[in-house]
């Protein structure tokens, strides 16, 4: 439970994560228990729960920003000393005129009124289209060491997606460097995609931690955080071998054939993307798995990360295995 009050925008935080590192990062807004956070390490804010964040330990900078100190005070300059008067030459005298009676001049004839164009009236700004950013994500029901697995984001407006749910799922292992590194960097690179699910009328379901109860259970609309929600589509990231199985978060394996078979009988999966090494190869057992109706896309070659960042850039020729 965390002890210190709520950090304001702007405050300097640490954040536990679910592998149990602390990362620094700036609070920009909270919203019902949850703390936007923009990490130093950059990428996308993410949303957290109050209880993972903690002041920045680091000294003698405080916790929380303090008031600002006063601005300090400053002499006012000495005044300039007074010029010193120098003495003018006097003038040559002049010769006197003889007396003449100065003319008198005409009265000058008044100008004509020149017309002055009004000033032309400055349109006023358009106002600024409002954007439908939707309530704050929710922690996931499900857990590990305590901490959520994940997020739950609500449709921000309605769409095709009204009554299903997309699953973002994630088997690289949080023990493990190069692994954290990948999914962390895969999820700055998702956020776009999960606006647009939202915006078209989907539930988004992040897991950082997937295994194979979590996607039976979307695969078979039986989340707990779906739910009833019939599944459209599943984004599984994660190490691949030639054999065509997944690896889970646990250093488990999952092959097609482990899907329960009322996946397919129930045709509701439109889409099925496994970014993973190889298990494009064995696309006709995962299209069994999940039924006819389902669009398979794997990678048929090992891969690095660039390649699952180049499918979410949104570009319709990366749609391929």
């Amino acid at each position: 439970m965390n002890v210190f009050p709520q950090p304001p925008p702007g405050a300097r935080v640490q954040v536990t994560w679910t592998d149990g590192r602390v990362y620094p990062g700036t609070v920009l807004s909270l919203a019902q228990g949850q703390v936007q956070v923009q990490f130093d390490s950059g990428g996308a804010p993410a949303w957290v729960p109050l209880h993972v964040v903690a002041p920045l330990m680091q000294q003698p900078t405080p916790a929380w920003p303090q008031r600002a100190p006063a601005p300090p005070v400053m002499a006012p300059p000495a005044p300039a000393p007074a010029p010193v008067p120098v003495a003018a030459r006097a003038p040559a005298p002049v010769a006197a005129a003889p007396a003449m009676a100065a003319p008198v001049p005409a009265p000058a004839a008044a100008p004509a009124p020149v017309a002055v164009p009004a000033p032309a009236a400055v349109p006023a700004p358009a106002p600024a289209p409002a954007v439908a950013t939707g309530p704050a994500p929710r922690p996931l029901s499900r857990s590990l060491r305590n901490l959520p697995r994940g997020l739950v984001f609500e449709p921000t407006a309605p769409g095709p997606g009204d009554g299903q749910a997309f699953f973002f799922l994630f088997g690289f292992s949080a023990s493990a460097d190069t692994d954290l590194v990948m999914r962390m960097t895969e999820i700055d690179h998702i956020g776009d995609d999960v606006a647009a699910l939202r915006a078209a009328g989907y539930r988004v379901l992040v897991d950082l931690h997937g295994d194979l109860t979590t996607l039976a259970d979307a695969l078979l609309g039986k989340h707990p955080d779906a739910s009833g929600l019939k599944t459209c589509g599943v984004y599984w990231s994660g190490h691949g071998d030639t054999d065509g199985t997944i690896q889970t978060h646990e250093g488990l394996w999952i092959a097609p054939e482990q899907i329960p078979p009322e996946v397919a009988q129930q045709d509701s999966v439109k889409l099925f993307v496994m970014s993973a090494c190889d298990a494009g190869n064995h696309a006709p057992r995962w299209q069994k798995a999940m039924g006819q109706q389902a669009q398979i896309i794997g990678w048929g070659a090992p891969i690095t990360i660039a390649r699952a960042i180049e499918f979410l850039v949104p570009d319709d020729a990366n749609a391929k295995g």
